[in-house]
């Protein structure tokens, strides 16, 4: 079928021209709600509503923020008193990603002034809203934090009294208390909510900041014992969770939640390390460059001549032995060689500053009594692969579970099996009740069809000339008896004669219009 634009159009006319002056209405009406309705939804998307992020910067920093933001992809606008704006929704997500930059420096992190506060507050009024609104606006840019649920931010400020002496007044202070998820802090994120909070508060020194957890472990104590335990069991509890995680995550669909335990133990060790390595290799081939050499060579042959003085005997009353002569033995002779070569040296310093994995074991309780040997062993495998550990370090232990019933006494639990096994074990129930949903879908559509073609079908039997002229369907006025037993042709011949009866102008029209056409 070839689509032609003419044919379209005229179409369109067409179908434009048998609608009534009330359907054409409703449809102009309908495009019109259509292009306002997305013309308003483009202007809304469009549409970016600004908050303020930072006020009262120095010209420096904040173009230190900006190019900042402009890193982050962020859309910022700049009014005058360096403040700076951005999308709303996203200033306490900024915030804090920005406070751990160090920004900001030259001004406070938050627009304290409350607008809700009129004429009639007093100063001490409007002290105490800045300090509420503060707080909730803290307590809102730390929970964007990863691994932070909740946060409780407590801010003490002295009054600002001259005639206090300066060393007698009492300095700022601030507490937070953090519900902690699993994943938890580092010591880099803790220190960007101490020094979000300090930067937050006038006078508030980071060291009167307090920064605690639901177990009352204080996280900003650098250096500390408790903060270097504080971090190892983090590490340890963040390890075993992830690797339970997996474990269970595997074995799940196959034994259901209610007959597995995972228990995992990690040892973790934070002490830094520093190695060192000293490394010679040759420069030439198995040896190096001669630097320097050195030979040495002695010979002694032995041969010494006559004695004393010819003709005169000696009164020193020792006897003198004559040496060897050139034939003799006593001839000896010594050699010697050094040499210094040139050889490549490297030496290399390694610094481990991290955490490292020291021991780590997996136990694995199925509330399945009748797995066999070489099933566990499969596991065992499984859990291997899956949790990244030595399969030595695991152990699977197949026992029944045990629970205390309503009189206490302890009975085997009714353990929910995965839908793997479930469908292993009975495999004929659910083949039948596939089929059975199967059946269940296809009588349903063959009912909707059924009824979909009934009711079409009164709307194919009725005169097509009849029903729009007349403005309602034929059989809507009569009595269900005439129409249940009347034929096809004598329903046909009383409508036309009540019709006729009932418009005798239009079948006076439809006459003559037709006597035109034979003419």
């Amino acid at each position: 079928m070839n689509f032609s634009p003419a044919k379209a159009v005229r179409q369109l006319g067409e179908f434009w021209k048998k609608q009534g002056k009330k359907r054409q209405r409703m449809i102009l009406a309908l495009l019109a709600a259509v292009v306002v309705l997305s013309v308003a939804a483009a202007a809304l998307l469009n549409h970016t509503t600004y908050a303020v992020l930072y006020s009262g910067l120095s010209s420096d920093e904040a173009g230190e923020i900006l190019a900042k933001l402009d890193e982050m992809s962020v859309k910022t606008q700049v009014k005058d008193g360096g403040t700076v704006l951005v999308p709303k929704g996203d200033e306490a997500r900024l915030k804090m990603q920005l406070a751990a930059d160090g920004y900001p420096r030259s001004a406070q992190n938050y627009d304290l002034f409350t607008q809700n506060v009129d004429f009639m507050t007093t100063d001490y009024e409007k002290r105490q809203y800045l300090i509420f609104q503060l707080q909730n606006r803290l307590q809102t840019a730390i929970e964007t934090l990863d691994g932070v649920k909740s946060a409780i931010v407590t801010i003490s400020v002295p009054e600002d009294n001259a005639y206090v002496i300066e060393e007698d007044k009492s300095p700022a202070t601030a507490s937070v208390v953090l519900e902690l998820s699993t994943a938890g802090l580092d010591k880099q994120q803790v220190s960007g909510i101490e020094y979000l909070v300090a930067n937050s508060v006038p006078g508030l020194d980071s060291s009167n900041v307090a920064i605690i957890d639901a177990n009352a472990t204080l996280l900003n104590n650098p250096g500390g014992e408790s903060a270097v335990m504080t971090d190892k069991l983090s590490i340890e509890n963040t390890i075993s969770q992830e690797v339970e995680s997996k474990v269970i995550k595997l074995l799940q669909p196959v034994f259901g939640y209610s007959a597995l335990r995972v228990a995992v133990s990690t040892t973790v060790d934070l002490n830094s390390k520093v190695s060192q390595q000293r490394t010679y290799s040759p420069t030439v081939g198995e040896g190096g460059i001669i630097a320097s050499q050195d030979l040495m060579q002695e010979t002694n042959d032995g041969n010494v001549g006559a004695f004393g003085i010819p003709g005169v005997a000696s009164n020193a009353g020792t006897t003198v032995y004559p040496e060897a002569g050139a034939g003799g033995d006593g001839g000896n002779s010594s050699a010697s060689a050094s040499t210094n070569y040139l050889v490549n040296e490297y030496y290399e310093q390694v610094e481990k500053n991290g955490y490292e994995i020291k021991d780590i074991s997996v136990s694995v309780l199925i509330g399945k009594p009748n797995l066999t040997d070489t099933q566990i062993a499969k596991y065992r495998q499984a859990v291997a692969f899956a949790a990244g550990v030595p399969e030595e370090r695991i152990s699977i232990t197949a026992a029944e579970f045990l629970v205390a019933d309503s009189n206490g006494e302890l009975v085997p639990q009714e353990t929910k099996p995965g839908l793997t096994t479930l469908i292993k074990e009975n495999p004929i129930y659910f083949a039948a009740g596939a089929l059975l949903l199967l059946l269940l879908i296809a009588g349903l559509v063959f009912f909707a069809r059924k009824m979909l073609l009934k009711k079409r079908k009164p709307e194919e039997i009725e005169p097509e000339g009849l029903h729009p002229i007349g403005g309602q369907t034929p059989d809507a006025n009569l009595p269900g008896e005439i129409v249940l037993n009347e034929t096809r042709s004598q329903g046909l011949k009383r409508q036309i004669k009540e019709f006729s009866t009932a418009n005798p102008d239009i079948v006076a029209q439809l006459l003559r219009t037709w006597l035109k056409e034979e003419q």
